[in-house]
């Protein structure tokens, strides 16, 4: 499990047992009301429910942070056949010799499938030859 994992983990337990407090605190109204502690009442719910938010956005923060981070590995001649017209990101010699790394499409519909994008043609036999394509930009580490 990674670093990003277990911190969402952990932020979830933490909420769960926020969202148990928070209960309790609204069933106590009616018995802090008769002791005229109100707007303390008030207070603490609030605070609570304020933390419980801010715990909901770190974690989709952070799950939108681990999607980004997802391994890109090459895709597979496979899965680029289930992509028609769907973007994807090109590294390599277009099929003219041409450099390409940047996005394209790939169109599977046509007599030679390719990615495509407006200077030129990557065909699907030559992938893994002259070209590689993924799902999104590789981030060099």
């Amino acid at each position: 499990m990674s670093e990003i994992q277990k911190a969402i983990e952990i932020i979830k337990k933490s909420n769960e047992r926020l969202a148990i407090q928070i209960q309790k605190v609204k069933n106590t109204k009616s018995k802090v009301e008769a002791v005229g502690l109100t707007e303390k009442y008030y207070n603490v719910l609030e605070n609570c429910e304020k933390e419980y938010e801010a715990c909901e956005l770190a974690i989709s923060a952070l799950q939108e942070q681990a999607e980004r981070e997802k391994e890109n590995k090459p895709l597979t001649l496979g899965q680029l056949k289930q992509m028609n017209k769907k973007p994807i990101w090109v590294v390599g010699k277009r099929s003219l010799g041409t450099e390409v790394n940047g996005g394209m499409l790939i169109n599977t519909k046509l007599s030679r499938p390719a990615a495509m994008d407006f200077t030129g043609a990557c065909n699907f036999a030559d992938y893994g030859k002259t070209w590689l394509a993924y799902a999104r930009e590789p981030v060099s580490k």
